[in-house]
């Protein structure tokens, strides 16, 4: 009986402190939302004029009597193999990368 009891009373410390560690790194989450939340970068608001001005895309397509059949080779190449292996070769460098 003493044995369940100092088990129990064992257990009991034990939930104490990890109740304990828990509220720590709750605050320190806390603490660290608020330091996130003053580090955020603030843009002002775009105006309408400026969500209706033309895209990029269709800025420098203007120009362009072909338009259709610039887009489509752009489309092959993009969708070639060799582009598709310069962008898993550049996915694995920056996976090396951000490991380092």
């Amino acid at each position: 009986m003493e044995s369940v009891t100092g088990n129990i009373q064992s257990l009991k410390n034990k939930i104490e402190i990890l109740t304990h560690e828990i509220e720590e790194e709750e605050e320190k989450a806390k603490e660290m939302l608020q330091l996130d939340r003053r580090n955020i970068l603030s843009l002002p608001e775009l105006s309408r004029d400026s969500l209706k001005a033309p895209t990029l895309q269709k800025e420098v397509l203007m120009p362009i009597p072909s338009q259709n059949v610039l887009l489509k080779d752009l489309d092959v190449l993009h969708n070639s193999p060799q582009m598709k292996n310069m962008s898993v070769f550049i996915e694995e460098a920056y996976k090396k990368l951000n490991a380092s």
